[in-house]
């Protein structure tokens, strides 16, 4: 089955994202819906056009590395969070 996609939001419009790691409360395609509900992309591996790593428990290795080498921020879910509600770039 296919779901369909609603936007909730805007507020991560034209921002990239990889997720890595595991999450407390949300199951990894969770946390790629949210992103993509407030227009955000979720790509599988860092690359230069990728704005955000979101790291949770246990994040993969070589995510890690790739985003130290291409200077991506690295955020938690409440850093994630905070830019969904504020807006608040990092």
């Amino acid at each position: 089955t296919q779901t369909i996609q609603t936007t909730v939001s805007k507020s991560l419009e034209n921002l990239i994202f990889v997720v890595t790691g595991s999450f407390e409360k949300l199951s990894r395609e969770d946390m790629i819906q949210l992103i993509q509900k407030h227009s955000g992309k979720a790509v599988s591996s860092p690359n230069k056009k990728t704005n955000y790593i979101v790291v949770g428990e246990n994040p993969g290795d070589s995510k890690v590395k790739k985003g130290n080498e291409l200077n991506i921020q690295f955020i938690n879910l409440q850093d994630l969070l905070n830019l969904i509600e504020n807006g608040k770039k990092y």
